[in-house]
């Protein structure tokens, strides 16, 4: 069988947005598993963040293999993931799929990669195989937006980003999430340009102490760069965010609120649990060794 690679930028066109989705149909009564999100559907025909597929056909012109490549924070680093059609698996088309996708990260100059999968032997020992080893799993955690009752103390506040908020939002982000400071700076210029992006900060008695910022995808409302400075937590702080965010949603007119946290991070567990977060899925992430 011969096989032929290709390469489609985002936003996807009708006809190849049309074969991935029954490539996925096929994949999913086979393996009894969903597969949209982790390959990014929501994304496939988005103009605000840059993406792309690796795609194989064979020589009947069918899609046999597809991955999903995602800049998901601008940061020109791609999280992936690939799915091969069952009926055509142990034929190369895996490799076939992540060739092209090097191939594309060399073109785009990219700064970095890491490939995502569902809990699985046959995943890790195909990414094994291709020189990835195994890094951190996380949960994505979901809540019904719903309205909630926010109440700050007189002085404090729930506020957009503001250009003097920058030292203390960097030093949030470095502490929560090893960040540097480009890294920092991408998140507020990846909000500035994609309207569907929030940046809000914590305020208390003029100083910002807690960040969160949320995307919207279609009817759920995505919490990312949620992080308190260390000497403010245990204060309620979070949670206040948190219940921000729920009310947020209701009045976009959103249905849920979900968010990813890794699991050994018991501490952030633990809150989101209490704040009516329950566990939706785990995602397993691979970097090159």
């Amino acid at each position: 069988m011969q096989l032929f690679a290709m390469k489609a930028s985002y936003p996807l066109d009708e006809e190849t947005k049309r074969e991935v989705e029954q490539l996925l149909k096929r994949v999913q009564l086979n393996d009894a598993v969903e597969y949209n999100t982790l390959l990014h559907e929501n994304f496939w025909q988005a103009t605000e963040q840059r993406g792309f597929m690796s795609l194989v056909y064979n020589d009947e012109d069918l899609l046999v293999g597809a991955l999903s490549a995602l800049d998901l924070f601008g940061l020109n680093t791609y999280e992936w993931a690939a799915v091969v059609d069952a009926k055509h698996r142990r034929q190369g088309i895996g490799r076939k799929l992540v060739e092209t996708f090097k191939s594309s990260l060399t073109e785009r100059q990219s700064s970095g990669e890491m490939a995502t999968s569902y809990p699985s032997d046959a995943a890790k020992g195909f990414l094994t195989a291709l020189g990835y080893e195994y890094s951190s799993s996380e949960a994505t955690l979901q809540a019904v937006a719903e309205e909630k009752t926010v109440q700050l103390p007189e002085d404090d506040e729930i506020r957009p980003y503001e250009q003097a908020d920058y030292l203390a939002l960097q030093h949030m982000m470095e502490l929560g999430f090893s960040d540097l400071a480009e890294e920092t700076e991408q998140l507020i210029a990846q909000t500035e340009k994609n309207k569907h992006m929030q940046l809000m900060m914590y305020v208390e008695d003029n100083v910002p102490v807690g960040t969160i910022s949320t995307t919207v995808r279609e009817d759920e409302l995505w919490v990312t760069a949620f992080t308190v400075e260390p000497g403010y937590r245990r204060s309620g702080i979070g949670t206040t965010l948190l219940n921000w965010a729920q009310t947020e949603a209701v009045q976009k007119g959103l249905k849920w609120v979900l968010l990813d946290v890794e699991l050994d991070n018991v501490d952030a567990l633990r809150l989101y649990q209490q704040a009516g977060f329950v566990v939706k899925g785990q995602v397993d992430y691979y970097v090159v060794k």
